[in-house]
C-alpha cells in the first residue's frame, strides 16, 4: 500500500512559495538564456564594428558625421586588355570626426560590362595633407567610430568584395582580420553565371544577381563569381541598398544610351505646347470625363477588345506593345502633334502613306501608352490600378516631354512600362528588342516631372490634391524594399526563436508545478 505523508498546511504553504521562487528563477534564467541566444553570432549576424556615416552630428564624441554620398570629381575611360568598357572614376567624401574635418579622395575603376568595382586608389586627407593611404596589404575603413588602416588576412583584391567605394565595410573588421571559417548569413552580389548554392534570390540586375547565402568568408572571397559580399547585419543595409542602387544607376544609363531612347524626346515637348495643341484642336471633356485627355483610353473599342482577347496577361499585352513601331508625329503626319484614338492606331497607322513599315502599327509615345493601358483596361485591370503619365524623363543626359504607362503591382508599388523601347524610325527602321516588363523595378524610371495621370475613369494632375488613394503614392524603384528582406529574415528567425524558448520554458514551469503540487497532495 502506498504510504502518504501529511504535511502541516502552514509548511505547504511555506513550501509552496519555495517552490514558486525556484520556478522564477528557472524562467528568468531562462529568458535571460533566449536573450543571450538570440543575440548570438551564430543564429544572428555579428553586429557591424563599423557605424554607418550619418548626415547629423551625434552626440558622440566620437562618431564620425558627413555626407555619404560622394561627389564624382572625373569619369575617364581606359585602356582594357579586355573589349568590356572600364572606366576610371575619381570620388570624394566630406566627413568630420572626433579630430575634425577629413577626406576621402577614392578612385575606382568600373566595368560597364560586368558591374565589377575595384578600388585602386584611397587617401584620406585632413587639412589638406594626406594622413593615410592603401598600400598592399592594408585597408582604410571606418571601425568603432574611429578611421583605421588595418592589416589584411585576405588578398586585398578579394576583401575590395567587402568594402565599398568610401569607408564603409559590409562585413565587420574583426572578419576581414581573421581566417576562420564559420558560416555565417551574408548577402552577395554574383554573376548570373555562378553554380553557387543560395537560400533566396532578392533582385536581378542586367548581369548580376543578389542572393542570400550562408558560407563562410574565405570561401565567398576566392570565388570569382562572387562580386561583392556583405553581412546579413542591418547595420549595413544602407549602404548595401546605396551600392546596389548605384549599378542600377549606371546599368539603365547604358541602356538608355545604347537604345537610343532620347529619340522619343520629339515626341511632347512641354505641357504648356501639349495644352496649347489641345486647345487648337478644340479637345473637349467627353461625357462622363473631368479632362480631354481620357478619351483617348477606350476599352470598350472593338480593336481593343479584338487584341485584349489573345493576351492571358498583362505581361502579354505589353510585349504585344513592345512590336509597335515609334515614329515622330512630324514623320508619320508632317505636323508637330497629332493623338489618335485607339482604334485608329491600330487599324489605320498600318496603311498610312508615311508609315514606315506597310501593315505595321506605328505612331508616337502618346498613342502607345494610350493604347496599352486601353488593354489593361479590356482585360479588366481595375481603374485604380493602371494610368497614363505625362510628364518630362531625361533620357542620355536630355530632358523632354513623354508619355508612359503606370501599373499597380500585387505588393502596393507603381511599376513603369514604356512600350516605346520597341522598334523605331528615324530616316531608316532600327528594330530593338525592347525592355522587360520588369526592367524598371530595380532600375529607376528616368522622370524628372510629373505633369497629369488619366485612364476612361480618373484624372488628375499629378501636382495637386489626388483623390484616389492608390495614385497618391509616386513610383519609386524595388530596390530597397527587395534588399531589406534579406536583413530583415535574421530579425524574423531570432524573434521566432525567442518566442518558441518562451513557450518552452512556460511549458517546464508548469510542468514543475504541476510535479510539485501533486507532491504537496
Amino acid at each position: 500500500m502506498k504510504k502518504y505523508t501529511r504535511v502541516h498546511p502552514q509548511k505547504k504553504v511555506t513550501l509552496l512559495k519555495k517552490q514558486l521562487v525556484l520556478c522564477g528563477i528557472i524562467l528568468m534564467l531562462g529568458i535571460q538564456g533566449m536573450i543571450a541566444v538570440g543575440s548570438s553570432p551564430v543564429l544572428a549576424a555579428v553586429p557591424s564594428a563599423a557605424m554607418p556615416v550619418t548626415n547629423s552630428v551625434e552626440a558622440s564624441q566620437t562618431a564620425v558625421t558627413g555626407d555619404a554620398k560622394a561627389v564624382v570629381e572625373d569619369v575617364r575611360p581606359v585602356t582594357s586588355a579586355s573589349e568590356d568598357e572600364i572606366y576610371e572614376v575619381d570620388a570624394t567624401y566630406e566627413l568630420t570626426d572626433n579630430n575634425g574635418a577629413f577626406t576621402v579622395e577614392v578612385t575606382s575603376q568600373v566595368n560597364a560590362e560586368t558591374n565589377a568595382v575595384t578600388v585602386v586608389q584611397k587617401r584620406v586627407r585632413r587639412a589638406n595633407e594626406i594622413i593615410q593611404e592603401e598600400t598592399d596589404g592594408t585597408l582604410i575603413v571606418l571601425s568603432n567610430n574611429e578611421l583605421q588602416t588595418i592589416t589584411l588576412a585576405h588578398e586585398k583584391q578579394q576583401v575590395q568584395k567587402c568594402i565599398t567605394n568610401a569607408v564603409e565595410p559590409l562585413v565587420a573588421v574583426e572578419k576581414l582580420r581573421a581566417t576562420n571559417t564559420e558560416r555565417h548569413r551574408y548577402i552577395i552580389q554574383a554573376q548570373k553565371s555562378h553554380t553557387l548554392q543560395y537560400q533566396e534570390r532578392l533582385l536581378s540586375t542586367d548581369e548580376t544577381e543578389f542572393l542570400v547565402i550562408e558560407n563562410n568568408l574565405p570561401t565567398l572571397l576566392t570565388n570569382d563569381d562572387v562580386i561583392k559580399i556583405c553581412e546579413a547585419d542591418e547595420a549595413y543595409e544602407e549602404t548595401l541598398v546605396q551600392y546596389a542602387q548605384s549599378i542600377l544607376d549606371a546599368e539603365a544609363a547604358k541602356k538608355i544610351r545604347d537604345l537610343k531612347m532620347d529619340i522619343s524626346h520629339q515626341d511632347v515637348s512641354t505641357l504648356s505646347a501639349l495644352q496649347t495643341y489641345m486647345n487648337d484642336d478644340n479637345w473637349e471633356p467627353q461625357e462622363g470625363h473631368s479632362s480631354p485627355y481620357q478619351q483617348f483610353v477606350t476599352p470598350d473599342d472593338p480593336a481593343v477588345q479584338a487584341l485584349a482577347q489573345q493576351c492571358s496577361t498583362i505581361e502579354d499585352a505589353y510585349e504585344i506593345a513592345l512590336q509597335w513601331i515609334w515614329i515622330s508625329d512630324n514623320d508619320l503626319f508632317d505636323q508637330q502633334e497629332i493623338w489618335l484614338h485607339p482604334g485608329t492606331f491600330l487599324t489605320e497607322t498600318p496603311t498610312y502613306e508615311n508609315s514606315p513599315v506597310y501593315g505595321q502599327i506605328a505612331s508616337d509615345c502618346s498613342e502607345q501608352a494610350n493604347t496599352l493601358v486601353s488593354f489593361f483596361r479590356a482585360m479588366g485591370v481595375p481603374a485604380e490600378n493602371v494610368r497614363v503619365a505625362l510628364g518630362e524623363v531625361n533620357f542620355n543626359g536630355e530632358a523632354g516631354g513623354h508619355a508612359w504607362v503606370e501599373v499597380l503591382t500585387e505588393d502596393g508599388k507603381w511599376l513603369p512600362l514604356d512600350p516605346t523601347s520597341g522598334p523605331y524610325y528615324d530616316k531608316e527602321l532600327v528594330n530593338r528588342q525592347g525592355l522587360d516588363y520588369t526592367y524598371w523595378m530595380y532600375h529607376e524610371y528616368p522622370i524628372t516631372e510629373r505633369w497629369v495621370y488619366y485612364n476612361d475613369v480618373y484624372y488628375s494632375e499629378a501636382t495637386g490634391d489626388i483623390l484616389i488613394e492608390e495614385w497618391q503614392q509616386d513610383y519609386e524603384v524595388f530596390t530597397a524594399g527587395d534588399l531589406t528582406k534579406g536583413f530583415a529574415q535574421i530579425e524574423t528567425s531570432i524573434s521566432l526563436l525567442f518566442y518558441i524558448g518562451l513557450l518552452g520554458i512556460i511549458f517546464i514551469f508548469l510542468i514543475i508545478g504541476l510535479f510539485f503540487f501533486k507532491k504537496i497532495r
